[in-house]
């Protein structure tokens, strides 16, 4: 039968304390990388956006804030700031074409958080990249999101029709000029009944 001797089951209990104790000192050292790299406890820059907020086409908020519907607009917000600060925003397109830098965000607090957000003119939201960064250490929120945006409204133009009267006696034919948008000029005759 088998035997165990005292040193070989000590020896079996060391080697298992010590196991035992490297994985206790190991997790807490990947726990801490995984909160400087984005865990639960912020994130670190860069962040890129995600898509999050192509659906919020939402051109009746024209005239809150800066938004202007006739230009068109993106609103960005980053949630939440935490500790950091000196955030940039950069748009390129899906080849990479630069599409602008800004670094004009104002801050708000929304439910006890540091918010930022940006107005950008508007670009298709289909063909757009954006990073943002900072320095220091962001909270944990939603990230970069689109909150609302509008491709813009085009203002019908007007145009106008100016008749000509001249003597017109019963039988004769009137004409006129109507004048549209763009080059669009065109005379008219009506026929005399």
């Amino acid at each position: 039968m088998f035997k165990l001797s005292k040193y070989s089951l000590g020896a079996k209990l060391g080697a298992m304390m010590i196991v035992v104790g490297l994985v206790l000192l190991l997790v807490p050292v990947n726990l801490i990388i995984a909160d400087a790299n984005g865990g639960a406890s912020g994130r670190t820059s860069p962040v890129e956006w995600g898509g999050q907020g192509k659906d919020s086409q939402a051109c009746e908020k024209d005239g809150e804030g800066p938004r202007d519907a006739e230009e068109g607009w993106i609103h960005w917000v980053y949630n939440t700031v935490g500790d950091a600060e000196n955030p940039v925003l950069t748009l390129k397109d899906l080849g990479n074409k630069a599409l602008g830098t800004y670094n004009n965000a104002s801050e708000s607090t929304e439910n006890g958080q540091g918010v930022w957000h940006f107005y950008t003119p508007f670009f298709d939201v289909n063909n757009l990249k954006a990073t943002i960064t900072f320095d220091g250490l962001s909270g944990p929120g939603r990230g970069l999101v689109i909150s609302d945006y509008c491709p813009g409204i085009d203002e019908p133009e007007t145009g106008s029709i100016s008749l000509t009267k001249s003597n017109l006696l019963a039988g004769d034919s009137a004409s006129f000029t109507v004048t549209g948008p763009g080059d669009y000029d065109e005379s008219f005759t009506l026929p005399d009944d």
